[in-house]
């Protein structure tokens, strides 16, 4: 082994272990563990550091049937890996603990963590031994790896559980007689509500499924531990493997698990319940604010509802009202006591007028990804911004929390100031509220913003194209504000953040929020603002909602995150034991999906597409061992099943439809804040059709 270099396995007396090869990179064994009738497989290995040699590693890994998965890594480094892990069908364990095993151990800023080290294996061993752990070593630069070979018991049954409908249960014979009892028994009232003949049924629901093991989760899960033992004690046979991993994976997704917030397992229930106490009490505890807080939080509030307005939402509610709102729910959804649907339905022709345009939450007409494009084109200023003596940021601030923590007081004191509740006697009565409503929740702090002239340089945000009424844009999570980099543009930010704070109860997660500069921005400036605001400085904002704020030269690379999640869903599925249908249901409802949010917003690279459809015809050609003949094209099996393909997307052509649709959005709504910004910056005396790429456009 030498002082730095070399491979070791140990074991102790309880197992038994025999040597199949071992050479410089790798370790084969076979393990027969004390008490067990079925042995297995472990292979130890260390892939070559060089890339010239890594072409070597796949080539032993897939001899040997043993590989791990490296992220972050160039195509063309990882394709032969790939390959090669899906011709093996091994899987990744996954983890617990800190998601990196290696440290270079330099000090601060040099320091570099990777995940060099993973655990994998095929369907039947995973199904057997679940649980792998990351094991911090203090004298190394490698963490071990500690894979569990025992089967963590589950947690204990609560002695009380709410009711929840299963929807299996409607598919049953005795389904709607069951109802039928409960809804016309004895409530031993003379007028039963909707609310009591809706107890009474779940009451005789809960009580005929406990008494029938074919429509009850906690029987099923009882009758696959009982006989997952009886099938482990029967000969060892191709169909009993078969059987034991299916109610292996049955068990896995009827039974839950409890992890606490420091990564310990909760196995006492009174632990369990007292962690759930804390955690949601924190969250809901009201911070009181006092009445000048409310006073001042709110006072910038114009009121923005008529008259007619008014006679329109106050009149009585009709039974077309009620009959639309129930039409518009979910299948297997249940009317609550509330009606707060009806009331949304109300409100959707003036919410227009009520929310801000920034905001795009809840309101008909504005999409979310209005935001993601209005937030890549400043962003895309910002970026090439390397003239003049002003600098600009933008300020991204993440709200912990955002619906949780709103004061019910403040929310009614910003309805009332919006005439949309009238206080009787100097309160106002509390009553539930539909989610439209707590968007007027950040309306306060759009107006206290725009008041504060010492924020913004509308000059220069006009000049990317941004109305001067619009600074800032806001979703239920994150906001994003755009102002000069200045000290005092901070501290108004600080100060407008504090009054909201105080009224509103929302609280700023600094440690997930951070700024960027324009280029232009002096450095000195740059460190004064960071020191004012608490939060991290970064080179651009990596996501905001999801999406990219800039791409660079390597659209690719921005990209290949896409690439990557469509490989791991693939990857994880154990693709020979579905059929074909099944693998259409996958490819269409799942791995076609991903990229969707993406293309509504971005052309992606060619490339990067072609890549993912391969991926996907790997997966649908792929069977067993067999090799992966492609009998038709993927053009073919694009097309319609009326004209003998299988009705997959055409990536390319789907992503230029959604991209089409956006342009659709603009001409059609030529108000919308989206619309403006685009126009100002792209084509102000030109059609929308006609205009020219022009100098210097961003990647939307």
């Amino acid at each position: 082994m030498g002082r730095s270099a070399g491979l070791a396995l140990l074991w102790d007396k309880s197992t038994t272990v025999q040597l199949q090869s071992f050479g410089p990179h790798h370790i084969d064994v076979t393990v027969y563990p004390d008490g067990e009738s079925e042995a297995w497989r472990f292979t130890g290995f260390y892939g070559f550091a060089d890339t010239i040699n890594r072409q070597c590693s796949w080539e032993l890994l897939s001899r040997l049937k043993i590989l791990s998965r490296r992220d972050c890594r160039p195509l063309w480094q990882i394709r032969r890996f790939r390959e090669a892990l899906a011709s093996t069908d091994l899987h990744d364990l996954g983890y617990e603990g800190r998601p990196f095993t290696w440290c270079n151990q330099y000090p601060e800023p040099d320091t570099i963590y990777e995940k060099l080290d993973r655990a994998c294996a095929d369907p039947s061993w995973r199904a057997r031994f679940p649980n792998a752990v990351h094991i911090p070593v203090a004298s190394s630069d490698h963490d071990a790896l500690l894979i569990d070979l025992v089967n963590t018991p589950r947690l204990p049954k609560p002695k009380r559980r709410p009711f929840r409908f299963e929807a299996m249960w409607a598919s049953l014979a005795e389904y709607e007689q069951v109802v039928r009892r409960g809804w016309n028994g004895d409530l031993n009232c003379s007028r039963p509500s909707l609310v009591d003949r809706q107890r009474s049924c779940a009451a005789q629901l809960h009580t005929w499924s406990t008494q029938n093991d074919h429509c009850s989760i906690q029987n099923k899960i009882q009758t696959f531990e009982k006989a997952l033992p009886q099938i482990r004690r029967n000969p060892i046979t191709a169909a009993n493997k078969i059987e034991e991993n299916r109610i292996r994976g049955e068990l896995e997704l009827l039974m839950a698990r409890e992890e606490n917030a420091e990564g310990r397992w909760l196995n006492e229930e009174a632990e369990i319940q007292e962690h759930i106490e804390a955690y949601f009490g924190e969250i809901f505890r009201s911070r009181n604010p006092s009445e000048n807080d409310l006073d001042i939080g709110t006072e910038a509030i114009s009121v923005r509802i008529f008259e007619d307005m008014l006679l329109e939402l106050s009149k009585p509610y009709t039974a077309e009202e009620v009959s639309l709102a129930l039409s518009q729910m979910a299948p297997l959804k249940s009317p609550g006591p509330d009606a707060s649907k009806t009331i949304a339905n109300r409100l959707k022709p003036i919410i227009d007028a009520i929310i801000s345009p920034c905001q795009a939450a809840f309101v008909p007409g504005r999409l979310i990804k209005d935001n993601v494009l209005l937030a890549f084109e400043v962003n895309h200023y910002l970026n090439t911004k390397k003239w003049g003596k002003k600098g600009h940021m933008a300020v991204k601030l993440d709200i912990s929390k955002a619906y949780d923590k709103v004061e019910w007081k403040f929310l009614e004191r910003v309805l009332v100031s919006l005439a949309l509740l009238f206080p009787k006697g100097g309160s106002v009565k509390v009553t539930p509220f539909p989610p439209t409503y707590f968007c007027c929740a950040q309306k306060p702090f759009l107006h206290f913003y725009r008041e504060n002239n010492t924020v913004v340089g509308y000059r220069e945000l006009r000049y990317a194209g941004m109305p001067h009424e619009s600074p800032t844009f806001c979703s239920p999570t994150d906001s994003l504000i755009f102002c000069q980099a200045t000290v005092e543009a901070a501290s108004s930010i600080l100060d407008v953040l504090g009054i909201f704070g105080r009224a509103s109860g929302q609280e700023i997660n600094f440690a997930k929020s951070s700024v960027v500069f324009s280029s232009n921005t002096n450095h000195t400036i740059c460190a004064e603002v960071q020191d004012v605001l608490q939060i991290r400085a970064e080179g651009r904002h990596d996501l905001y909602l999801g999406l990219p704020t800039v791409v660079g030269k390597s659209r690719r690379a921005v990209f290949q995150s896409i690439c990557d999640r469509v490989w791991q869903r693939i990857n994880g599925w154990n693709e020979r034991n579905l059929s074909q249908a099944g693998k259409e249901i996958l490819i269409k409802a799942v791995a076609q999906t991903i990229p969707t949010y993406a293309m509504g917003c971005f052309c992606l690279p060619a490339s990067l597409i072609k890549e993912i459809q391969s991926m996907i015809a790997n997966f649908w050609w792929h069977s067993g061992d067999t090799k992966k003949i492609h009998w038709l094209s993927w053009h073919k099996l694009s097309k319609q099943k009326l004209q003998g393909g299988m009705g997959f997307r055409d990536l390319q052509a789907f992503n230029l439809a959604m991209l089409a649709k956006q342009l659709w959005r603009i001409i059609s709504n030529p108000d919308s804040l989206l619309s403006r910004v685009l126009l100002a910056r792209y084509f102000p005396h030109g059609q929308v059709l006609e205009v020219s790429v022009g100098r210097n456009p961003s990647f939307t």
